[in-house]
Formats: structure tokens, sequence, C-alpha cells
């Protein structure tokens, strides 16, 4: 699995750069992604909750994209 890299875009609901990548298990947990999900910068959520592959979620307001 390839982690994603950069910053995600700025929340298009409150525009808070607080914003991390969203990915679906299951997934292959390594050291690099156990840090990208404890700095914020991942949210992992179960597949069975992938409505449309959103992508984006904002810890600021919770909304996901």
């Amino acid at each position: 699995m390839k982690l994603p890299e950069g910053q995600p875009p700025r929340c298009p609901v409150c525009g808070s750069n607080n914003v991390a990548w969203v990915l679906y298990s299951p997934v292959e947990m390594n050291d690099e992604l156990a840090m990208m999900i404890q700095t914020k910068k991942i949210v992992l959520r179960p597949a069975e909750q992938s409505p449309a592959n959103k992508t984006y979620y904002c810890h600021h307001c919770g909304y996901t994209w």
C-alpha cells in the first residue's frame, strides 16, 4: 500500500487545514502508517463505512469528503 504524500486540501466547510486522509481497512499496518495515524495525518475507518470512498476528514468540524 502506498501512503499519501504532501498536505491534503483545506476543508471546504470550515476552511481548516487540520485535515487528514481517510484510509479504509483492512490495511497492512507498519511503523510509518502507525506514526501517521498517531499524528492525525491519517484516519483509519472500517471498509463498511466507505460511502463513495471519501478521501479526507476534517479534525476541526468532522466533515468527510
